[in-house]
């Protein structure tokens, strides 16, 4: 089965990449920037998906939108409708996200794989560090995320926090419910990795959120 892959840069999309290689070919990655806080798509640093792409050498289709994304996600799909035989993404637990998809690949008659769904929170990051990911922590919005956490490496010492934050706020481990995103600097996909050479934090005292503006970046 061939499959084009629904990705925003972040640690769910790529480990869905990841855990479809052995059984199916992915020929497509596709990204579409929505505007600015979508609740259906990611709209920070898309950019490095382009490196991403590079690092892969996994072809990327882009697409732009006003909205929240959803009608050029579909165009961007339906041009490679006779190449791909399914999607495949990163949904772990947001019904909204994967209805979403469901309904564009019911339309073109394509296969919707989503290998995270209702995954247990905890394994998924553990797994994340098993297969020795770089995972960067590039936005918080969330109660004991504070701007320390960007820039932040996913390591042993960084999902230990993650899991006493869920203790005492109950946040999300896996950054389901908004409380965080990622970007994946290094997989086992990847040729190269992506080296962050120029980035800022940028903080909002008054909301308690914030995300990391890369600058500048490349795949090495």
């Amino acid at each position: 089965m061939k499959l084009a892959a629904l990705v925003s840069g972040g640690k769910d999309s790529w480990l869905a990449v990841d855990k479809m290689k052995d059984r199916y070919s992915v020929e497509y990655l596709i990204c579409v920037e929505p505007k600015p806080d979508s609740p259906f798509l990611h709209s920070e640093n898309l950019d490095m998906v382009k490196l991403q792409s590079e690092a892969s050498g996994i072809p990327l289709l882009w697409g732009e939108s006003e909205d929240e994304g959803l009608g050029a996600l579909e165009e961007a799909v339906e041009r490679v409708k006779d190449k791909i035989d399914g999607i495949v993404s990163g949904a772990i637990a947001s019904n909204y996200q994967k209805e979403r998809v469901e309904s564009i690949c019911q339309k073109l008659d394509l296969e919707c794989l989503t290998p995270l769904w209702k995954e247990d929170e905890k394994e998924l990051m553990q797994e994340l560090l098993d297969r020795s990911y770089g995972v960067v922590f590039t936005k918080v919005a969330a109660q004991g995320l504070d701007d320390r956490w960007l820039g932040r490496i996913l390591d042993r010492k960084a999902l230990e926090d993650l899991k006493e934050l869920k203790e005492k706020y109950g946040i999300h481990i896996a950054g389901e419910g908004g409380e965080f995103e990622t970007l994946v600097v290094d997989c086992p996909l990847f040729k190269k990795r992506l080296e962050l050479k120029d980035v800022r934090r940028r903080w909002e005292g008054k909301t308690k959120t914030g995300y990391l503006d890369i600058l500048d970046a490349e795949a090495v």
